[in-house]
């Protein structure tokens, strides 16, 4: 119930403590979550190089995919501390690793590797890119981080 302006009570149809909805019960047009694009709109720029890693470079928003680890080069630097980023003991650590060298470590473990150049690291000021390990439903990501560093070290010596 309201009060009209000349002190009487006037009954209305909505409660004005209710916000106004469209008829359809559909949020408008307008709303910013009401229209998702379909991944394929997406634009995505794959390329493989000579060692067949694919590099992706992303634009827009993100994809919707599956799960995927990531490996920063964080994660096995020696420099790192461990509030840095670091996830591997120092001495399997290696000094700053490239994101090549980290995607031919996956791929001799056994993975698909995918790099992404355009990435940084959060606790890092420097784009260093990221490694997409697909494929590692089997293995926890400690597991493969270790097995990782492990192939890195080895590739470095």
């Amino acid at each position: 119930m309201r009060f009209a302006p000349d002190g009487s009570r006037a009954r209305t149809d909505r409660d004005p403590r209710q916000r106004r909805r469209r008829v359809d019960g559909n949020r408008p047009a307008t709303h910013p979550g009401s229209v998702l694009p379909s991944p394929s709109s997406l634009p995505v720029f794959p390329a493989v190089d000579a060692a067949g890693i694919q590099n992706r470079i992303t634009a827009g928003p993100p994809r919707w995919r599956m799960v995927e680890n990531v490996i920063w080069p964080a994660y096995l630097d020696a420099t790192k501390t461990r509030a840095e980023g670091r996830r591997v003991p120092r001495d399997q650590a290696v000094d700053d690793p490239t994101v090549d060298e980290i995607a031919e470590a996956v791929q001799q473990v056994g993975y698909d590797a995918v790099i992404e150049r355009d990435k940084t690291y959060s606790r890092e000021f420097e784009p260093r890119g990221r490694v997409l390990v697909q494929g590692a439903d089997d293995a926890t990501k400690n597991d493969l981080v270790q097995a990782v560093a492990a192939y890195v070290g080895i590739l470095r010596d």
